[in-house]
């Protein structure tokens, strides 16, 4: 049995679409649920603002007695059929199974089914999955042990706090809603000039919790995620100058991704795109280093660049 790659939170990996190149870049941002950043699975929508969600971010949302993350006060149903015309347009394929060429309706049915399958394998099938996955673990314990002696690489174990004392420390909620959409457009936009009035002009907050309340995304986790490197460079110094680099790059949003893990596991760009995005970054910084780093560079074919730019 193959180790195989699942649903990332409530939503669908971008890697499971086949003809990714057949669309433009926004309109796939357009499909995005923006809680999980992934392409939104059973999609529900703000009737008033038309922000769309996954049912089961959805759902979560709701179990924590929030509402919509624009703050409308509109019902959320489900979304439109525009919405469901483009995403039966896509091939998507199976990460268990591997069959393609399903459209997103059939997708949806099928890796149900295979989960169940999955589930109830057999004994020797199952034996064998843990096995690999002991393997895979051993191996991830060997790298740490290795970059424990790489002075450059921030390790997780460095990082002697809690994600809640560094929450605490490190993130702001002092912007009202048009505020905070401003900061959040402009990191997103690339847009370094704007951004830096706001910080430096307006002293908006560095980093300011521009998600719903609780899910601690930050304009560094954004521009990360986007891929706007200007932006997040900018952050980063900024962050050094302050002495509080090192606990912000191990800062985690809700669904646990530091800004690094926000670029590696990011469904807004490209595997090229985000490569050099990769690069870029690993010349010029340190990185936090833990397993979930070390698995994505991995997944992503990305180990060449990082063993090159360490210094």
């Amino acid at each position: 049995m193959k180790t195989t790659k699942t649903f990332v939170e409530g939503g669908i990996n971008e890697e499971f679409i086949e003809n990714v190149g057949e669309f433009p870049q926004n309109v796939l941002e357009s499909l995005e649920c923006c809680i999980c950043c992934e392409l939104v699975k059973d999609p529900v929508e703000c009737k008033g603002c038309q922000t769309i969600y996954c049912k089961e971010c959805w759902d979560q949302l709701k179990i924590a007695g929030k509402g919509c993350v624009m703050r409308c006060t509109s019902n959320v149903e489900k979304a439109n059929k525009f919405l469901f015309d483009i995403l039966k347009r896509l091939k998507l394929k199976c990460p268990i199974c591997e069959e393609g060429g399903l459209n997103y309706p059939k997708f949806l049915l099928h890796y149900d089914c295979c989960v169940i399958a999955k589930k109830y394998g057999t004994i020797e099938e199952l034996t064998k999955f843990e096995n690999e996955k002991n393997e895979e673990i051993e191996k991830l314990k060997q790298d740490i042990e290795k970059l424990k002696n790489n002075r450059y690489s921030i390790m997780e174990e460095d990082i002697k706090y809690s994600q809640d004392e560094i929450r605490k420390e490190l993130i702001t909620c002092k912007l009202d809603v048009n505020s905070k959409m401003i900061l959040y457009q402009t990191a997103v936009k690339g847009d370094l000039n704007e951004f830096r009035k706001l910080i430096e002009v307006k002293k908006y907050p560095l980093l300011e919790e521009v998600s719903a309340k609780t899910f601690y995304w930050t304009p560094l986790h954004y521009a990360m995620h986007y891929g706007k490197m200007e932006i997040a460079f900018f952050i980063m110094d900024k962050l050094r100058e302050k002495g509080l680099y090192n606990k912000a790059m191990a800062l985690e949003s809700n669904d646990k991704r530091t800004p690094v893990l926000c670029l590696l596991k990011s469904n807004a760009l490209s595997s090229n795109a985000k490569a050099e995005c990769f690069r870029k970054l690993v010349e010029r910084y340190p990185i936090v280093v833990n397993e979930s780093v070390l698995k994505e560079i991995r997944n992503r074919n990305l180990e060449e660049i990082y063993k090159n730019n360490k210094k």
